[in-house]
């Protein structure tokens, strides 16, 4: 019997539900309202980091301001977004919390999802370039001890800060 090959409308199923198995959610949690279009560049690298350390970034902010107005259902937009907390293994926050992550921390300490704290590094005082993403905590740096999940955020940043600018990443 010949081996069966799979095209566009006929992918391999079995292997794809096999890798997503196991794969952990993680909600990324960081600033949204304020400069959107910057933060959702933002959003962007950090869903490229989770994604680059093996996990299935979950980004609302990403997701809802796409049919939701920020300005008149905001509170439609942290009602879903918690919908979605629910279903996490983890909540990460990246940088300083907002009115917003505020909210979304709470509820994950309630649901009692983990928590990981990120500090990203500014490199420029216009706040447009970044250096790094690290764990604001001692026992989470020892979970990202790989300096390849470093060189995976540098790398997502600096892509991010070049679609930002309206260049190109290196």
């Amino acid at each position: 019997m010949a081996d069966k090959t799979y095209s566009w409308f006929e992918p391999d199923l079995e292997h794809l539900i096999n890798t997503a198995t196991g794969r952990r959610l993680i909600y990324v949690s960081s600033a949204y309202s304020g400069d959107t279009k910057r933060n959702t560049h933002l959003a962007k690298a950090y869903a490229r980091f989770v994604h680059d350390c093996g996990y299935v970034p979950i980004v609302p902010h990403l997701l809802f301001p796409q049919f939701l107005d920020e300005k008149t259902e905001r509170e439609a937009g942290i009602e879903a977004a918690l919908s979605l907390l629910e279903l996490c293994d983890e909540y990460w926050a990246f940088g300083n919390l907002t009115e917003g992550m505020v909210t979304e921390f709470k509820a994950s300490l309630a649901m009692g999802i983990p928590n990981v704290p990120f500090t990203v590094t500014h490199l420029s005082e216009d706040g447009t370039e970044y250096l790094g993403i690290t764990p604001s905590r001692e026992c989470d740096q020892e979970r990202f001890t790989a300096l390849a999940c470093e060189r995976k955020a540098r790398r997502a940043l600096r892509q991010a800060n070049a679609a930002f600018k309206g260049g190109e990443a290196k």
